[in-house]
């Protein structure tokens, strides 16, 4: 399986066993270290920086190749977005991220 570190879990794992898991089950482990700020670059630095990604999602974007259709959702009109944030702070499973057009 794949394993995601993600920037805000507990502060102490210092009871985090994972021996036995990558001994038997091998994981892939990924994150979101590479961020130049940190002084940690990407793992495919120098062929892959920061404008060279930014560039290539902007060229996909761009193409229709990928699309933020799924992440984004819902969109919904300047004037209905007081309605929709009430919904978002009384149930925030209910989208990951939102759009709101000037239209």
């Amino acid at each position: 399986g794949t394993v995601v570190h993600v920037p805000w879990g507990p502060k102490d794992a210092s009871q985090l066993h994972l021996d036995e898991e990558f001994h038997l089950n091998r994981p892939t482990i990924i994150g979101s270290q590479a961020w130049a700020g940190w002084g940690n670059p990407d793992r495919d630095y120098p062929l892959w920086d920061p404008e060279r990604a930014y560039q290539a999602v902007l060229s996909l974007l761009s193409r229709g190749v990928i699309s933020g259709q799924p992440i984004i959702d819902p969109l919904v009109d300047f004037e209905d977005a007081p309605m929709l944030f009430n919904t978002l702070f009384t149930n925030p499973a209910q989208a990951i991220k939102i759009g709101v057009s000037r239209q």
